[in-house]
């Protein structure tokens, strides 16, 4: 299995905006970010902005993603490199 990207929050919210995702609000080092999908409602997930995202982190948001997205987490990560 390839290794997990090394990414910013900001690095994130950059790639998941590319697939629908958009800031709805920012408390402190944390961005909220929203999509509405038809099937399963709205998804709304928390960005934190540091330099670089913990693993478990990142594979927290990456796996939640795909379950709404309905695609493999791979295919997210791609994204992020």
């Amino acid at each position: 299995m390839p290794r997990r990207p090394v990414v910013s929050g900001t690095d994130v919210i950059k790639a998941f905006s590319k697939i629908g995702f958009h800031p709805i609000s920012q408390t402190g080092s944390h961005v909220r970010l929203h999509k509405e999908f038809t099937k399963h409602g709205p998804l709304i997930i928390t960005i934190p902005l540091h330099r670089t995202l913990a693993v478990g982190t990142l594979n927290a948001i990456v796996s939640e993603i795909a379950r709404y997205e309905e695609i493999p987490k791979q295919q997210i990560f791609d994204l992020l490199r």
